[in-house]
């Protein structure tokens, strides 16, 4: 239990309790076990799914997906405080498994004990079932009555949908709607009860009558370039049906409201686990039940029309410019008298004008005032060297009113080249590939060779760093990479201090080779590895110059406590800046994964939660790296907000954090309310300690007062207690920061954080903390 300490004078504030653990609806309690496939091999990620539910309460489930609960590298778990009533020691739970690779299943009845976590018997799969062929559309068959659901487990199961595999490469599909298949088109997959309901615009999914939708999918491609209708899977639950009937709709579009045409396959039977279900081929769609769609205006809905055979192609009427050209040129006849002569390896360039104008190259060999739009070379067609014919290529190039033509310079390279030759110019109409005959008249313009463009030495400029990163998963541990923003020839100073403002030595010299350079502090140059520190700063200059870069970067060691058993609490915040804020950016492979990899046996992250005013923002780390527990937040860690830390460990981690300097005065919402007291929990953002009066609290808009009880407050977490016990006010008569606490006496220091509790003494009641930087600008 976390708590913030309340005293029975304070008349003005009334804090919920923070508790990263009251999540659950009964006492948590983790029942574990080993899963294996009958064969004794142990089943692959995400190939186990399960339905775990007390035998006396059958209707209240629990899944590898829901909160506390998952399966990985062999183990399953269960957080039995999730379910909606509160179980009991004697209590029998029914876990259903399925390996949906292999249809095997199994069901293991298991005793709750008090032991946590509660050790199940492992657990071996049945075998597989065999296969079964794949069905047979039906068009038009009697729907099937589905018996009333009898609470029977029924596991998961899946289906994999294709285009039948007789058919031919892409140009060559038609979905029978009267319009090409096209990747990208839309498919619903839709659960029957053995009729197929039209669609109904009133539905957002289009779904008629009592279908359900399972899915919405998209025409993919296969690995032989095919099209492949619907790429992937679907998982249908059972649990209260005994029957499962599914169809295909598909649109011919990406969305609905785009589409002008749908059609449906017939109505497919999915026989009901466990008896397992096979992978089912749905072949290509049925014309009788292809319907024509009307869009109407402005919102584009489909309504249903009898006024047209569904199978019709509608009619396309050419323009003389369309979107789509494809472009092909070769030569033909082109012998000596033409360039020079023209040899294998020659280059070919393509190029696009707005109008019919052909302009001359530059001194490098561009188009001017055109745009290149690809570059080949001649080829020879062997055996045939009377005729001199030669292949070019082709390009695709999607964009209306242009013109193309063709420019042949006799050599690889147009600085090498004395000679160019350039075709008629062509409209790029239609579909059709443009033939470009280099026999015919041309302009054949030989030039002395063009002199080269100069690049003149561009001036230093300061270099920009663009991230730093640790090295937390991969050997060497410990190593601190540094990227910056280069120019390619220059030459960059390394500069390094073991504390922020203390002195910087320049350690290594770098040559850039590109517009983007790392180097990386492996110990060599700076004489002690980065991981045998507690912190380290870097900045960069352009060599021999005071062309500093803007921002200083660095590592800071924060320990996480243990009071000498696991799952010991530090209240943590971030000292830098983060180039990303993703959690496994910002940790890596840092923390601690339990064997079995559980969240009851990992490490634990909680942020703070606003709306509630508690920890019920988690995260553990998994063997995958940090995942979301129970909770669906964006998995992201910010400068100036806290979290709080549980190390399952019985001794004390070190996490390395690294980032950007904070360049800058830190700007922190304070939350207010008015009529009541609001907390917010926030981090130190800089990596030196700064005293409360020296932090602009007062001046920002903390209400200090005469007494205790009705001033603003900061809270201290005590890592002794676990709780937010150590208490600082402001007393304004004396213009002193008081503690509550005995002895008590702290400031802001770097990687901790703090909770605010704003009384609502100020108008408005929310105000923003400007947090001083502690430090010159910038701190190099």
């Amino acid at each position: 239990m976390i708590r913030i300490k309340m005293f029975r004078f304070y008349l003005l504030v009334a804090l919920a309790s923070v508790t990263p653990t009251c999540l659950y609806a009964g006492t948590p309690h983790i029942i574990t076990g080993s899963l294996y496939n009958s064969d004794h091999s142990i089943p692959s990620d995400g190939e186990i799914h399960f339905t775990a539910f007390v035998q006396v309460r059958p209707g209240e489930i629990l899944t590898e997906a829901s909160g506390g609960c998952g399966y990985e590298g062999g183990s399953w778990w269960v957080e039995a405080g999730n379910f909606t009533t509160t179980w009991t020691v004697g209590e029998m739970l029914v876990v259903g498994f399925i390996n949906i690779t292999t249809s095997a299943t199994g069901i293991l009845t298991y005793s709750i004990t008090n032991t946590d976590p509660d050790p199940a018997p492992a657990f071996y799969l049945s075998p597989p079932p065999p296969a079964t062929p794949s069905p047979t559309i039906t068009p038009t068959r009697t729907p099937t009555v589905t018996p009333t659901p009898t609470g029977t487990y029924y596991a998961k199961g899946q289906a994999d949908f294709y285009v039948d595999d007789q058919c031919e490469p892409p140009s060559e599909v038609d979905d029978n709607l009267g319009n090409r298949l096209e990747v990208g088109d839309l498919l619903q997959v839709i659960y029957s009860n053995g009729e197929i309901d039209p669609p109904n615009p009133a539905n957002p999914d289009y779904i008629g009558g009592d279908d359900e939708l399972f899915g919405n999918y998209a025409v993919g491609v296969d690995e032989q370039g095919w099209l492949n209708v619907g790429a992937g899977e679907f998982t249908f639950a059972m649990l209260g049906r005994a029957l499962a009937e599914v169809y295909i709709r598909a649109w011919d579009a990406g969305t609905i409201s785009a589409s002008n045409y749908y059609g449906e396959t017939g109505v497919y039977e999915l026989d009901p686990p466990p008896s397992a279900p096979p992978d089912y081929y749905l072949s290509s769609f049925s014309t009788n039940n292809s319907k024509p769609v009307v869009l109407s205006t402005p919102t584009n809905t489909p309504t249903l029309t009898p006024t047209r055979t569904p199978t019709s192609t509608p009619t396309v009427t050419p323009t003389s410019i369309v979107p789509r050209t494809t472009v092909m040129w070769y030569g033909s006849y082109c012998t000596d008298e033409i360039l020079s002569p023209l040899q294998d390896g020659d280059l070919i360039q393509l190029i696009r004008s707005p109008d019919d104008t052909i302009t001359a190259p530059d001194s490098n060999g561009m188009p001017t005032g055109n745009a290149l739009l690809a570059n080949t070379t001649t080829y020879h067609f062997p055996g045939e060297p009377e005729i001199g014919d030669y292949f070019w290529g082709d390009y695709w190039y999607e964009e209306e009113n242009y013109y193309v033509w063709v420019r042949i310079w006799n050599d690889s390279d147009p600085g090498a080249a004395t000679c160019y030759w350039d075709s008629p110019i062509y409209p790029a109409t239609g579909l059709e590939p443009i033939d470009i005959d280099c026999s015919g008249a041309s302009t054949n313009i030989c030039e002395p060779t063009p002199t080269p463009t100069v690049t003149p030495t561009p001036t230093p400029v300061p270099p920009v760093i663009t991230n730093i990163t640790r090295s937390n998963s991969s050997s060497p541990v410990g190593n601190i990479t540094i990227t910056w923003n280069s120019q390619a020839g220059a030459a960059y100073d390394v500069y390094y201090a073991t504390t922020l403002t203390g002195t910087y030595t320049d350690i290594a010299d770098v040559t850039a080779t590109a517009t983007s350079t790392v180097w990386i502090d492996d110990g060599s140059q700076t004489g002690s590895h980065p991981a045998s520190v507690d912190q380290r700063y870097y900045k960069l200059a352009c060599y021999g110059t005071s062309l500093y870069s803007s921002d200083t970067v660095g590592e800071y060691k924060v320990t996480m406590y243990s009071s000498g058993s696991a799952n010991s609490l530090t209240s943590v915040s971030l000292p830098f800046v983060q180039y990303a804020t993703g959690m496994n950016a910002v940790f890596g492979g840092q923390g601690h994964t339990g064997t079995p990899a559980i969240p009851a046996l990992s490490d634990k992250l909680n942020k703070f939660d606003p709306t509630t005013e508690d920890f019920t923002i988690r995260f553990w780390k998994s063997a995958s790296g940090w995942v979301a527990l129970g909770n669906t937040e964006p998995v992201t860690l910010q400068a100036d907000e806290g979290f709080l830390y549980t190390n399952s460990l019985a001794t004390p981690q070190n996490i390395w954090f690294v980032g950007k300097v904070a360049p800058a005065n830190r700007s922190l919402p304070i939350r207010g309310a008015s009529g009541k007291a609001q907390l917010t929990y926030v981090g130190s953002g800089y990596p030196v300690p700064v005293s409360l009066g020296n932090s602009n609290l007062i001046g920002s808009g903390f209400h200090g007062s005469t007494i205790t009880g009705l001033s603003d407050l900061i809270y201290e977490f005590n890592l002794s207690t676990g709780e937010f016990d150590h208490i600082a006010w402001y007393k304004t008569t004396t213009s002193l920061w008081m503690f509550i606490n005995p002895g008590t006496s702290f400031g802001l220091e770097p990687g901790k954080a703090y909770i605010i509790t704003n009384r609502d003494n100020s108008a408005p009641p929310e105000w923003t903390w400007d947090y001083a930087k502690p430090y010159s600008q910038p701190p190099n």
